[in-house]
């Protein structure tokens, strides 16, 4: 087998064998892949769709999911150190996809702006001049309903104060789910208490509080099934 033939910056010739070549090649670690998103507003990203099912989700993120049920019933899906994907029936009762939480360290971008990881006031600020109905209370966080887009980050003086989590979802469906969330429940069943688990340091509560944030690291729990 020929060796194969480098120019040094002297521009002498050396040769190395293409086994050595091939060696070194698979003995250098490889780095991890940070997944990233480009979002296209009332259609989901680039990749994963608004109306995609599971199986399909499934094939472009190669990760294999941690399933449960939202406090409705409807379908959600936890990927990990990726995103959370919440489903809605269709007309023919298929779950599809409806929203989609990304955490970080996932890239997100929007009009080409990176926007996971970034300070809040920036990307609040950039949120403010490109969304009319820019928006922000302790409930839903920063959001523009009418493009079904928001994000979130914590207020916890031990970590910085970024954006963790930013998320989108199919126009109209937050009014929806909260529509049928308040059909579902009275005001007794609401103070129910279950478990939540944080999304980020997987610590787990006991609570009657739909809204919980964790303890430790004020990021959003999620109720365990």
């Amino acid at each position: 087998m020929k060796d194969v033939l480098f120019e040094g910056d002297d521009g002498a010739k050396f040769g190395i064998s293409k086994e050595k070549v091939h060696s070194d090649m698979h003995d250098k670690p490889k780095k991890k892949l940070v997944p990233k998103f480009n979002i296209i507003l009332f259609e989901g990203t680039d990749t994963i769709k608004f109306g995609m099912m599971s199986e399909e989700i499934q094939s472009i993120l190669k990760v294999k999911p941690e399933c449960s049920k939202s406090l409705i019933g409807y379908d959600e899906e936890y990927y990990s150190g990726i995103c959370r994907v919440l489903y809605e029936p269709n007309k023919n009762d298929i779950s599809i996809c409806a929203e989609i939480e990304f955490y970080k360290p996932v890239k997100v971008f929007l009009d080409g702006v990176q926007l996971m990881g970034k300070p809040i006031k920036e990307v609040a600020d950039f949120f403010k001049s490109r969304f009319e109905d820019y928006s922000y209370d302790i409930i839903t966080r920063h959001r523009s309903a009418k493009y079904g887009i928001g994000f979130s980050g914590t207020d916890n003086p031990h970590r910085k104060d970024i954006v963790q989590i930013v998320d989108i979802s199919r126009v109209g469906f937050r009014e929806a789910y909260q529509k049928a969330y308040d059909e579902k429940y009275s005001s007794e069943e609401i103070s129910k208490e279950r478990e939540y688990e944080c999304i980020f340091c997987k610590a787990t509560y006991i609570s009657g509080d739909p809204n919980i944030k964790c303890p430790k690291c004020n990021s959003f729990l999620l109720p365990k099934v």
